[in-house]
């Protein structure tokens, strides 16, 4: 049988011939230079470890600290611009950067660096692929701590072009990145600043009007309850006999709205329902906001879909200022106080009256009410529509490293 060509399905133009097998014992250097953090002469650099490293992503999350600062009593691995920091605890995380400066890494990561015509930021994405994550993980999976040990490391092989090309896919790879990260801002500026809004919009604590508002509007807000303006409600408890791989409606549940799975059609949970009384009672057509009732209460969501039925246990609101009502269900004071009221140890539980009574501050008149909604849903649509961009840009580039090595 003739062996497969060594050539990636997607190429950039002016490349040709086979890629070369290669160890990454002979093209990686794991580092060994290892040093005593209380030397001062490393105060002031940065400490790095698997903890300060975001999954998948390589992004620096913000608790990262200098050496000065994080109390470090055992030897640390002294790492330069551009060298790569990979976890080697817990590899099924894929915890991994390309180091911005200078600094100390933990003893629980490699400091990796290219050599013998293998170009480092080409390197950065060979530990990014499918095929590198898949091998960390299977020779880790032992008793205890998943590990990936240097001898387990260095007999990986991978496969590399000309050292030209592997700069192209570098350089390629390293823009795409750059777009993601630009992207991530927006989505977090956007989410910032709607936060800033929400504390603005709405009365502080002990006031009555709030510190930002539209024109025109000049009247105290008054104490009022989500029962007083909303219909609050649950589904139907279905039982698990009647559902079906293949049922013409979904069963959306408190774990559906948690993990954020309310708007997907993957959930197993399907079911056929003839009785119309039913469907008219418990379908979610129209605008519903949904809150969890049971585990991590009070997280809310608005939904919509005429071929979905609510399960018991989770709570719907209706109402005419459904925009107006969905900011104040998702305002911080009220999941901390659905979880003040909860009752039970291990798993935490609300009632619809407790929803129902829970109080805020409201605009008397009814066109402030929808005017707040409406601008919210506007600045709720730019984070919906900044984070799809942002998942595009991250399934592309998942994506291009399936089609772009070998």
């Amino acid at each position: 049988m003739r062996q497969k060509k060594l050539v990636p399905k997607r190429r950039f133009a002016g490349f040709d011939g086979e890629w070369e097998e290669v160890s990454l014992e002979d093209t990686v250097d794991i580092s060994t230079n290892m040093v005593d953090t209380r030397d001062d002469e490393y105060n002031e650099l940065w400490h790095i470890g698997p903890g300060n490293i975001e999954s998948f992503t390589g992004k620096l999350l913000d608790n990262v600290m200098k050496v000065k600062y994080s109390n470090l009593i055992s030897g640390k691995f002294h790492f330069y611009k551009d060298d790569i920091i990979y976890g080697k605890i817990n590899p099924q995380l894929a915890k991994y950067t390309m180091a911005k400066s200078e600094g100390l890494a933990s003893a629980d990561a490699y400091v990796l660096n290219s050599k013998n015509n293998i170009e480092q930021t080409f390197l950065y994405y060979v530990i990014q692929t499918y095929e590198f994550y898949k091998y960390t993980v299977s020779v880790s999976s032992r008793t205890g701590m998943p590990k990936i040990n240097r001898e387990e490391l260095n007999v990986y092989n991978f496969n590399a072009p000309s050292f030209k090309e592997q700069q192209k896919i570098g350089h390629f790879f390293n823009q795409l990145d750059e777009m993601i990260a630009t992207q991530q801002q927006k989505v977090e500026k956007t989410k910032a600043l709607n936060s800033a809004y929400l504390a603005e919009m709405f009365p502080a604590e002990g006031e009555r009007v709030p510190k930002r508002r539209f024109a025109g509007f000049t009247e105290e807000w008054e104490e009022c309850t989500l029962g007083d303006i909303a219909e609050v409600r649950t589904g139907k408890a279905f039982s698990s006999t009647e559902f079906k791989s293949n049922g013409k409606y979904l069963v959306i549940n408190n774990k559906d709205i948690s993990e954020k799975r309310n708007n997907r059609e993957s959930t197993a949970n399907r079911i056929d329902i003839d009785d119309q009384t039913a469907l008219s009672n418990y379908a979610l057509s129209g605008e519903n906001i949904l809150v969890t009732m049971d585990g991590n209460v009070g997280i809310t969501a608005k939904y919509s879909n005429e071929k979905a039925v609510l399960a018991q246990r989770v709570g719907r609101l209706n109402s005419e200022q459904i925009d107006f009502v969905f900011q104040v269900t998702q305002n911080l004071k009220f999941i901390e106080e659905m979880n003040k009221i909860s009752v039970g140890n291990i798993i935490k539980h609300i009632s619809l009256k407790q929803i129902s009574d829970y109080l805020f501050m409201a605009p008397i008149d009814e066109e402030e009410q929808r005017k707040i909604g409406e601008f919210f849903k506007q600045l709720d649509e730019k984070i919906t529509n900044a984070e799809r961009k942002l998942d595009k840009l991250k399934a592309m580039k998942q994506a291009y490293l399936q089609e772009m090595f070998v």
